[in-house]
């Protein structure tokens, strides 16, 4: 093979490479796109970070909803929230 033609296969496979690259979208657990969606684990996580960063105890408000399955995602978001470290 002559170089050119080397050239031609290597510039060929980069742009394959960057196309490939350019068409993959960051995929989301299930989870995750649940809970994007999900308003009461989202405002859990709001309360149990706003609790954390004020230095507050740990305070479930899962009051807040009125069915079993919205108060279950908001503690879920709570504990999150709660849990992680708040960086300034």
């Amino acid at each position: 093979m002559k170089p050119f033609h080397y050239t031609l296969v290597i510039v060929a496979a980069l742009l394959a490479t960057a196309a490939s690259s350019r068409n993959s979208t960051p995929s989301l657990n299930q989870a995750d796109a649940f809970h994007a969606t999900d308003g009461a684990y989202r405002d859990g996580l709001f309360i149990g970070q706003l609790d954390r960063s004020r230095g507050q105890r740990h305070h479930l408000a899962a009051g807040r909803w009125s069915n079993s399955t919205d108060r279950q995602s908001f503690v879920a978001g709570y504990e999150q929230g709660y849990s992680q470290v708040v960086q300034n």
